[in-house]
C-alpha cells in the first residue's frame, strides 16, 4: 500500500542518498528527511523532479506529484554551515566595505579641510603683502614729502645758482614701460646731490656713452638702488647695452622762444 514505506533515491553534490518515505506523506515531509541526512534546512533546499502538478507545495503528497518508489529527485542547496559562512563572509565583506567606506569620507573631508586651510593661508598672505607694499609705498611718499619740504625750505633760506652742475655715473637699466617723454628714473640719493649743490630744479641731463650722447628729463627719483631705468629707445640711440655704465651731467637747455612751421603740400586743411 501506499502507507508503506519505499526508497527514493535524492542525488545532491554527486551523492546518491536513499530516503525513506511513505508516499502518502508530503513534500515537506520529505524535505525534513533530507535535512537530516544532509544538514541542508528545508527553506534551502530546491528540489527537481517530474511532477504532475504544474504548481505544487510543500503540503502536497507525494504519490500525487507523481514521485513513486525508486524515483529519482535532484536536490540543490547548501548546508546551513556553509550559509551562515557566507553569510557571515558577506556581513565581513559589507562591514569591511562600510569601514573603508568611512575612511575615504574621512580623507575626502581632510583634503578639503587642508585645501580650504591653504586657500585661507594664501588669501592672508595675500593681503599681508598688500599691506607691506601698501606701507613701504606710504613710507616712500614721506620720504619724498619730506625731501620736497627740505628742497622748499633750502630754497627759501638758500640760494640757487643757476650755473651750478654735477656729474655722475650709474650702471643703466632697461625701463619696461613705455615713456614717451624721455624721462628717465634715478635713486633718489641723487636728489640729495642736487639739493645740495645747490641745482635749480627741475633740471635736464645729458646722457654720454663712448661718444653717444642724449638730453633726457627726469620722471622721479624712486628707483631703490645704485642704477638708472632708461627707456627701451634712448637706450637702443645710446647702443647702451643692460647694465653699462653711462655718464650723467646736468645741463640748462635753452627754452625755445619761436617757432615755424610749412605744410609739406598743399592738401593740408587751410588754417585761417
Amino acid at each position: 500500500s501506499n502507507m508503506e514505506q519505499v526508497d527514493i533515491k535524492v542525488i545532491w553534490m554527486k551523492q546518491v542518498l536513499i530516503v525513506h518515505v511513505s508516499l502518502e506523506s508530503t513534500l515537506l515531509h520529505l524535505k525534513q528527511k533530507i535535512a537530516t541526512l544532509t544538514d541542508v534546512s528545508v527553506p534551502n533546499q530546491t528540489l527537481r523532479f517530474r511532477s504532475k502538478i504544474r504548481k505544487y507545495s510543500n503540503h502536497d503528497r507525494l504519490l500525487d506529484l507523481g514521485i513513486t518508489a525508486n524515483s529519482k529527485i535532484m536536490m540543490i542547496g547548501s548546508p546551513d554551515q556553509v550559509i551562515d559562512k557566507q553569510v557571515a563572509l558577506a556581513i565581513q565583506s559589507k562591514e569591511q566595505e562600510r569601514i573603508q567606506a568611512e575612511i575615504d569620507e574621512q580623507f575626502r573631508i581632510k583634503q578639503l579641510e587642508d585645501r580650504a586651510k591653504q586657500q585661507e593661508q594664501f588669501r592672508l598672505d595675500a593681503i599681508d603683502r598688500m599691506a607691506h607694499q601698501y606701507e613701504r609705498e606710504q613710507q616712500r611718499g614721506l620720504q619724498l614729502l619730506e625731501r620736497q619740504q627740505l628742497q622748499n625750505e633750502r630754497n627759501m633760506t638758500q640760494e640757487i645758482d643757476p650755473n651750478a652742475t654735477i656729474s655722475f655715473a650709474l650702471p643703466c637699466k632697461v625701463l619696461e614701460k613705455k615713456n614717451v617723454d624721455n624721462k628717465i628714473s634715478l635713486p633718489s640719493q641723487i636728489l640729495d646731490n642736487l639739493i645740495q649743490n645747490k641745482v635749480q630744479l627741475p633740471v635736464a641731463l645729458r646722457i654720454e656713452y663712448e661718444g653717444n650722447y642724449k638730453y633726457v628729463g627726469i620722471s622721479d627719483f624712486n628707483v631703490e638702488g645704485q642704477f638708472a631705468l632708461i627707456p627701451t629707445e634712448i637706450m637702443e640711440t645710446l647702443f647702451l647695452g643692460q647694465d653699462e655704465i653711462a655718464n650723467f651731467t646736468t645741463v640748462i637747455l635753452p627754452k625755445a622762444t619761436f617757432a615755424r612751421s610749412q605744410p609739406l603740400d598743399g592738401d593740408w586743411i587751410l588754417i585761417h
